[in-house]
């Protein structure tokens, strides 16, 4: 939203995106896999979000949010898995389950004063011949394969307007929407 503020400038180039994709196959079936990804968010970070399926309403605590494994790559690499846990005690009532959250920092746990960082990762890869932490140009196709018809269809058939975000925000609320009729957060 901030560059079409330019006079003259009207871009409809897409910032930001939110997909859902499923793998055909019976283990993974109706699992949605959520990619989210943009320029100029509240915060830059590369996460990976494991939600588990929601207990039903009717269970012994009432609703209560999911429990969920994350993944963060950056910054501050870490692993932390947000739990519903039953405070101690006799008992047995909604409000006695609080979610808690078990966290693995990896700089505090381990006592590393410098995590190297993304970058001089990949440098130092690139020079001694690594190629674990790039793309390879099957896996490039791929993903063109599934992008390209999707912009091209957006763009040149349907002529959409990509949804506008504030600079700085979490992305569009379109984007929030869809992801809770998914059933998360």
């Amino acid at each position: 939203q901030k560059i079409n503020e330019e006079k003259g400038y009207l871009s409809r180039v897409p910032t930001f995106a939110v997909v859902a994709l499923y793998l055909d196959n019976e283990r993974w079936s109706g699992v949605p896999f959520i990619i989210k990804a943009g320029k100029g968010l509240e915060q830059r970070s590369s996460i990976i979000r494991l939600q588990y399926k929601k207990a039903p309403p009717q269970s012994l605590f009432g609703e209560q949010p999911q429990n969920e494994l994350v993944i963060r790559i950056q910054p501050k690499e870490s692993i932390y898995y947000k739990i519903l846990a039953k405070m101690p005690g006799l008992q047995q009532k909604a409000r006695d389950v609080q979610q808690t959250v078990l966290d693995l920092d990896l700089k505090k746990r381990l006592d590393i004063q410098r995590l190297p960082e993304a970058y001089e990762k990949l440098i130092h890869d690139v020079l001694n011949g690594e190629s674990h932490n790039f793309v390879r140009a099957d896996e490039l196709e791929q993903a063109w394969r599934i992008f390209d018809p999707l912009l091209k269809r957006l763009e040149v058939e349907e002529k959409r307007v990509p949804y506008r975000y504030a600079f700085g925000s979490r992305g569009p609320k379109e984007a929030d929407d869809f992801i809770n009729r998914l059933g998360f957060r």
